[in-house]
Parts: C-alpha cells; sequence; structure tokens
C-alpha cells in the first residue's frame, strides 16, 4: 500500500500515472456514460421495488456495478470489500486491524489480477495489465497498487457523494427544484456538492521536505502535515457564503478530488456517476422525502470520510408528516 500513487513522488509517480491515465481515454468515458446510465436505471427500478429503502444501498450499488463493468471484473465480494474498506478507515491507522485491512484489499486485486490474465478483455484491468506485462513498465506491486486504490478511491467514496448529495438536495428544495428544470447545471452541482460535502473530509500525511514556516507555524523536516480538504472547501475568503448550496456557483476551484499533480486520477469517473445518478433518482421519485427526522441522520465516526451511515426515504412523500400527526 506504500506505493499508490497517492504517496508517490516524482519520478515514480510521474510514470505510473501517465500510465495509468492512458486508459482514461475520450472513448472509453464515452463507453462509460451509457453503461453508466443502463445502471443507474435498473438500481432504480430496484429502488422503486423495496418497501423501506436506505438511499445508501443505491448509492453504493452504482459505483460497485460501475467498476466491475469498466474494470470487466465481478463484484461478488462486494461485501466483504466494503467490510474491509470500513475496517481501513475506520481504524487507527497504526493498527493491526487497518493493516490487516489494507492487506486483505490488496490480496483481492492480487486475485482479480490472475483471473483476468487468464481472460482478458477490452477493460480497464486489461490495459494496466498490458503495461505491465507488454512492456515491463509497471513492477507487480505497482500494478496490484494501482488497482487496489481505484477500488478503494471507486467505491466508498463514490457512493458517499451520491449519498450527500441527494441529502443536500432534500435540505435545500429550491436547489432541488432548479435542477430538474436545468439538468444541463447537473456537472456544475456535481462540483458544488464536492465542494460543500466532499467524500473525504482530509487529504493523506504528507510530510516536510526541509525547515519550513507555514501560516505561522514553524514545521521541521519531517514533520507530518494533514490538508484539511472540506476545511479549504469552505474557507471564506476563497468562496462567497462558503456554507450555502448554490449549484449555479462559478469561480475558485474546490479541493475535493485533490490538486495539482495528485489530482484523483478517477475524478472522471466519479463526477460521470453522480451526473447521473444525483438528478436521476430524484426525477424518478420527485415526492421524495426523508422516512425519519432530519436530526436523526447520523455520520460514520470517520476521521477521513464524510459517510452517511443510512439515508432512509419516503420515495412518494408523507411519512414524516404522518408521523409529525
Amino acid at each position: 500500500m506504500s506505493r499508490i500513487l497517492s504517496t508517490l513522488d516524482p519520478p515514480d509517480h510521474t510514470r505510473q500515472r501517465k500510465l495509468a491515465m492512458g486508459a482514461f481515454t475520450p472513448r472509453r468515458i464515452s463507453h462509460w456514460r451509457e453503461a453508466t446510465e443502463d445502471i443507474v436505471n435498473t438500481n432504480l427500478d430496484l429502488l422503486g421495488s423495496q418497501e423501506k429503502p436506505d438511499l445508501m444501498d443505491f448509492a453504493g450499488a452504482i459505483p460497485a456495478q460501475v467498476l466491475g463493468k469498466i474494470f470487466g471484473i465481478p463484484l461478488g465480494r462486494y461485501n466483504d470489500i466494503i467490510d474491509a474498506i470500513d475496517r481501513a478507515f475506520h481504524s487507527d491507522a497504526a493498527s493491526s486491524n487497518a493493516k490487516k485491512a489494507f492487506e486483505d484489499i490488496a490480496q483481492y486485486g492480487r486475485e482479480l489480477i490472475v483471473e483476468k490474465r487468464s481472460a482478458p478483455g477490452d477493460d480497464l484491468l486489461t490495459t494496466l495489465i498490458e503495461a505491465r506485462d507488454g512492456n515491463d513498465r509497471l513492477t507487480e506491486d505497482e500494478l496490484v497498487a494501482l488497482l487496489a486504490q481505484m477500488i478503494m478511491a471507486g467505491l466508498d467514496t463514490t457512493r458517499n457523494l451520491i449519498g450527500s448529495a441527494v441529502l443536500s438536495l432534500l435540505d435545500n428544495p429550491g436547489q432541488r427544484r432548479l435542477l430538474a428544470e436545468r439538468p444541463e447545471l447537473a456537472p456544475q452541482a456535481v462540483d458544488e456538492f464536492l465542494r460543500l460535502e466532499g467524500a473525504l473530509t482530509m487529504g493523506l500525511f504528507r510530510f516536510a521536505k526541509e525547515d519550513l514556516e507555514f501560516g505561522g507555524a514553524s514545521l521541521p523536516a519531517g514533520a507530518p502535515v494533514i490538508a484539511a480538504l472540506l476545511s479549504a472547501n469552505r474557507d471564506p475568503r476563497r468562496f462567497e457564503d462558503p456554507d450555502r448550496l448554490d449549484i449555479t456557483r462559478q469561480g475558485p476551484r474546490h479541493v475535493g478530488l485533490g490538486h495539482g499533480l495528485h489530482n484523483c486520477i478517477g475524478a472522471a469517473l466519479a463526477k460521470l456517476e453522480a451526473e447521473i445518478a444525483i438528478p436521476s433518482v430524484l426525477n424518478r421519485f420527485p415526492e421524495m422525502e426523508l422516512a425519519i427526522p432530519r436530526d436523526e441522520i447520523t455520520y460514520s465516526e470517520s476521521y477521513l470520510l464524510r459517510a452517511l451511515t443510512e439515508l432512509p426515504v419516503d420515495l412518494h412523500g408523507g411519512t414524516v408528516h404522518r408521523r409529525e400527526r
């Protein structure tokens, strides 16, 4: 796990990222949209058939199935991997529980690579394997690390983004109506959801390479530094009225998907999934509202992830009002 892109510096980072980005071509992105729309519609049908739906189940199914489709891999062990991700990011980073969770994720990646080598296809995983096997430009550990990072970043974070975005729109009916009336705002709206309620609360550890002063604080060489992403995205010096949801917002760029050379490699995919899933669920169920009082909504106790524990909804409205009467 020490070889994931997020922790590497150039030249290793430059080489690996170039290889990985070669898999995210415009042709592939165009294919992703059609596949994502089909997956969203299928899961909307399933959501509509449930008596007491939890929208987080819908939010989690979208990235899992899209990832499986794009990488050409079966996600039959989805629950096991979600459990491993949960253990990895809800435990002390130095604990044996967290280390075992990361090992489980890496082992899953190794098993997928073995399966794909025996049955290659027109998919991202095959492309990455060819970068390893064809010209030996990726080591085996680098290939495993790259796949493991995409699994971790592609499942839970996108699930959290979709769930938090839907809740934000339920909290702001005016913005919800605006998105329904102006569907072309979907890409802009997703950027606003990432700014206001991004899936990651902070970045990974960075370390000062030399003695320096930052924000009036002296940092000796080797000192750990953590960037608080959600705090930065609500900085009133950079964003006007930063605590307000505004899907028409323009101006400064947020850091919900990182910045610079460590900008999220899967940003295009995460945005595509959210752009399709969020408006679709609200358009399919225009009367949808929370099935429990707003103050009963809770978040996972994680220092790293902004994750709803559940999001019970009444697809046709009326539950909370009936309870209040």
